[in-house]
């Protein structure tokens, strides 16, 4: 499970997941996730997203190789470019009812998708 030292956070912004942990719950203080946060961690298979988080940024989890499944809150109304490109072995991702905007190839190079 990830620790508060895993992330680095500036005035609510997570800016960078620097952590090796599978299973990783960000904490509810982040009120955004900047581009390309969590872009390359490899071994990350499942990830809690904050509950009052808006926006699956551009690039937030291009190149997670392992990332299987993924929740998005209820108050995610955009996922942004590339936000999931290349996550090989996502099966099913759960989208909010409120969600407005997908941006251009959000889901690219996702092989094993079979469920949204």
């Amino acid at each position: 499970m990830s620790n508060l030292q895993d992330f680095k956070i500036k005035e609510g912004v997570l800016r960078k997941y620097i952590g090796a942990n599978s299973e990783v719950v960000i904490p509810n203080s982040v009120t955004e996730i900047g581009e390309n946060a969590f872009v390359g961690c490899y071994s990350l298979t499942d990830v809690v997203l904050p509950s009052n988080l808006t926006d699956i940024s551009k690039g937030m989890f291009m190149v997670c190789i392992s990332l299987t499944r993924i929740d998005i809150p209820d108050s995610v109304t955009k996922i942004g470019e590339c936000a999931f490109a290349s996550c090989l072995s996502l099966t099913e991702v759960d989208l909010p009812l409120g969600l407005a905007t997908i941006d251009a190839n959000a889901f690219m190079g996702c092989s094993a998708l079979r469920s949204i």
